[in-house]
């Protein structure tokens, strides 16, 4: 059996898929996966199953086992996190998977940079089918957990977080397809590139302002930043009323800021809690949203 992260963007999503950094956390909702060598080669997702090729999720789990070179497996796959909502479930599906996998047929007393670098691309393989264009954001927060910057040309820098971040999360509206919004910005982005790179840019900057507050020890200033992003990926079309309900009445109970998270269209809003998250899991809980809270914890 092998766990792995679900994964929370805080700032930066869409802007990463052009270049821009993204600030991620990896939170311990994600997936478990446990396998078997069996003749008899399938997985089972939640209440989907499937063999090798078979569809979408057969053709992704073909993907893994070819990536790395595995006998015929059974898998079964425990989601802790909803799916297609911004949460990093499939990639902690994934990852959970590959690391089961090798647990099994190449068993190592601890982890490796090679291990872990053949995790990710297995995860990678399974991630094309289902995203054509993943980041590897996702991938990593699974694996890595923490708090990090993300950009697709340098990978991951870790954020050593001298006090903890309280989040709340809540599923605010129905699931929608990543692959969807980010041809959705694509399209956008070919008809008013000056425009879009206005928005990017901006998001950059509310990154980089994170990264040098979270460095310095302090956590609230994160809040005022989350909310501009959330206003400018609602300038990018990605958002929806009901996300931005969601983050008005997380606000409104006290949040120190809140934001979809995500590609947007649907799904999860994250907001960032002063101390206790109470007030805000139950103004979210009394609009019947569906809602947890976490801990991403400083380093030791």
């Amino acid at each position: 059996m092998a766990v792995a992260k679900g994964k929370v963007i805080l700032l930066g999503e869409h802007a990463v898929v052009y270049g821009m950094p993204a600030l991620v956390v990896g939170i311990d909702q994600g997936a478990q996966a446990s396998v078997t060598i069996d003749g008899n080669c399938s997985i089972t997702l939640g209440n989907r199953q499937a063999r090798p090729g078979d569809g979408e999720l057969g053709i992704a789990f073909k993907a893994l086992m070819d990536s790395l070179d595995t006998p015929p497996l059974r898998a079964t796959i425990d989601l802790r996190v909803p799916a297609g909502c911004g949460l990093g479930a499939s990639a902690a599906a994934a990852v959970a998977l590959a690391k089961a996998a090798l647990d099994t047929i190449e068993p190592a007393s601890s982890e490796s940079a090679f291990r872990n670098k053949r995790v990710l691309k297995a995860a990678h393989a399974w991630e094309k089918i289902f995203h054509g264009n993943p980041s590897g954001v996702d991938a990593l927060a699974a694996l890595l957990g923490g708090c990090f910057v993300f950009t697709r040309s340098d990978g991951p820098e870790p954020i050593q977080l001298l006090r903890p971040i309280q989040l709340a999360v809540a599923v605010a509206d129905a699931p929608a397809d990543t692959r969807t919004q980010v041809t959705r910005v694509a399209d956008r982005y070919e008809a008013d590139s000056a425009g879009v790179d206005r928005i990017f840019e901006r998001i950059r900057s509310l990154v980089e302002s994170a990264q040098l507050t979270l460095a310095e020890g302090a956590v609230a200033p994160l809040g005022n930043l989350m909310n501009e992003n959330h206003r400018l990926l609602r300038e990018l079309g990605v958002s929806t009323a009901r996300l931005d309900s969601a983050c008005e009445h997380a606000r409104q109970a006290g949040a120190l800021g809140a934001k979809l998270t995500g590609s947007g269209g649907g799904g999860c809003v994250v907001a960032l809690c002063a101390e206790d998250p109470g007030p805000i899991i139950r103004a979210w809980a009394n609009q019947g949203l569906s809602c947890f809270s976490t801990t991403i914890g400083q380093a030791n």
